[in-house]
């Protein structure tokens, strides 16, 4: 059984990325992708998110609010949606950075939400981050 989800696992990303390359400025709904594409994709943006910068990115999961513990950001929060593949084995993580905290003030850690906003990058010390920056929540 694993080796038939590990296969679907590959045939969904190569299927993915195909017919997700995106180029800037494209809006991407994931909210209509199952589980298997979903994490394919969230993968994909954790491996190419050049390819998908200044994008429109629409997408449901669970909400985490990550708490920095020690170092520069200490006592900052962090926020971030979590993907999980279709055994709940595997997580992929998009950070979430809002510019409107108001929109916090609704969402509760574990949260089910969708978020859309806008794929951008920041660079953190000579390291490129990857995030989404959130224009509306639904």
């Amino acid at each position: 059984m694993l080796k038939s989800v590990f296969s679907k696992f590959i045939l969904a990303s190569v299927l993915l990325t195909c017919s997700l390359n995106a180029s800037s400025n494209e809006y991407i709904d994931l909210t209509k992708l199952n589980n298997i594409m979903l994490y394919s994709f969230a993968s994909q943006l954790a491996l190419d998110g050049e390819s998908y910068l200044n994008s429109t990115i629409k997408v449901r999961g669970k909400f985490e609010r990550i708490k920095a513990d020690e170092g520069i950001g200490a006592n900052e929060y962090y926020y971030a949606i979590s993907i999980y593949d279709t055994t709940m084995c595997c997580v992929q993580v998009i950070e979430l950075q809002f510019s409107n905290s108001n929109l916090l003030n609704s969402i509760k850690n574990n949260d089910i939400i969708t978020v859309e906003g806008i794929y951008s990058k920041q660079d953190f010390d000579g390291l490129e981050l990857f995030y989404l920056q959130v224009t509306k929540l639904m």
